[in-house]
């Protein structure tokens, strides 16, 4: 029986594709069995817990984001999934360094701010209101 997994599929491939993995290629990175990610890359069997687990440490980007992408998780909003990812990343970080990537991100916001205060269209500023 084919389950639906399309999304995953594709997102499987397109990772795969980046670094020009191969399935053997994917198995030695995953742990995965050749077999199981060819019966999932095939729509024959669902991405489960444990598979979306070690797709995301292999590609790292947060398990949210697979589980979402496999199904497993309700959708979000649409800018969840990226938001998962940052949060995954500045997890992995220490204290330092993510106080140091806050700063980048307030400069680049108080940036943006004084951009649009100089630019002619007032939908501009009514973000920040």
């Amino acid at each position: 029986m084919k389950h639906s997994g399309q999304e995953l599929i594709t997102w499987l491939r397109g990772k795969m594709d980046e670094r020009e993995w191969n399935a053997e290629r994917l198995s030695r990175e995953s742990g995965v069995s050749v077999p199981q990610i060819w019966k999932v890359l095939s729509g024959k069997i669902g991405a489960g817990v444990d598979f979306c687990n070690k797709m995301a440490v292999t590609f790292d980007v947060s398990p949210v984001t697979v589980f979402r992408t496999a199904g497993l998780l309700p959708d979000g909003m649409p800018d969840d999934l990226a938001f998962e990812d940052y949060k995954y990343v500045l997890y992995q970080l220490d204290e330092k360094d993510r106080d140091e990537l806050h700063r980048i991100a307030l400069l680049k916001l108080d940036q943006k701010r004084k951009e649009d205060e100089k630019s002619p269209n007032p939908n501009a500023q009514a973000a920040y209101n």
